[in-house]
Order: structure tokens, then sequence, then C-alpha cells
């Protein structure tokens, strides 16, 4: 290989990262019905279709930010790689948290949240709300704005 084939390779592989940044958990054109920005805002748990466990009052949260997402999730924070699309596509990868125990209603709404998180494959924001859908449109998971992103 050339050195200037090699320095094309180089300058490709180090700018893929760089474009896969920018279209991950962040997309062009502000709030819409499907898809819209979600990084700069913290979200707060409201609603979760698991009616059994009141994940909304378990202060569950969300911010997503470069192609992470991460929060708090009832007793311990998490954190992991997402992707969401300008079309409403959505997807984590391997989430991680700590490992606190806490007490069991608490521990149990952590579990249903995180299952229901990694499940998510869509996702819509109007205005203050943003929800997340699993297969077959199903609501899984709906968040109210909590401002913004490192404010209190």
């Amino acid at each position: 290989m050339g050195s200037g084939a090699l320095r094309r390779a180089v300058c490709l592989s180090m700018l893929v990262p760089v474009l896969l940044a920018f279209t991950s958990c962040a997309s062009p054109g502000g709030d819409s019905p499907e898809g819209g920005s979600l990084e700069g805002v913290q979200w707060r748990l409201t609603e979760s279709s698991i009616s059994s466990t009141d994940l909304g009052a378990a202060g569950i949260t969300a911010t997503f930010s470069k192609g992470t997402v991460s929060g708090f999730s009832g007793v311990n924070t998490y954190s992991g790689s997402c992707t969401a699309k300008a079309d409403g596509a959505f997807q984590t990868g391997p989430l991680a948290s700590t490992e606190m125990a806490g007490p069991e209603a608490l521990m149990r709404a952590e579990s249903a949240y995180l299952v229901l998180l990694a499940s998510a494959r869509r996702y819509r924001r109007g205005g203050t709300i943003l929800t997340l859908f699993g297969a077959g449109d199903n609501e899984l998971l709906i968040f109210e704005s909590g401002g913004k992103s490192g404010s209190s």
C-alpha cells in the first residue's frame, strides 16, 4: 500500500467515529412528532407500560449526550450507549449500573425500567414529552422534561 493510500485509510478510520458521534442520540430538526433531539434535557420518567409497578414514583431519570444514555434508575445510576435517529429509530447498547441495594419495591422498579429501556426500538418527542416504544409500537416509557441537563 502506497503512502497516499495509507494516509487516506488512516484519515477515513478517524472520520468514521466522528460521523457516528454526530448521528447518535441527537437528531437535527428540534422537536417533531417523530424524532427530534433528546440532548440537553434531563428526562423524568412519569409512566410505564408495567401497571403493577409505579415506576414514575421511583425518581427515574434519563439524560442523552453524545451517543450515551445515563441517569438514576431508582436505586442506582446507569449508563450505556444509545442511538436515536431523526426517523424515530431508537436503540441502546449494553447498560451498566452501580450495584447498591435498596428497598425491595425500588429494586423491582429499577429492574423493570432497565429491561424496558433496553427493549425500546422507537421514540417520539413532542415538546416536553418523550415516549419510548417497543416492538409493535407499544408504549413502554413516558418521560417529561425535567430541565436542562446538569441542573437540579
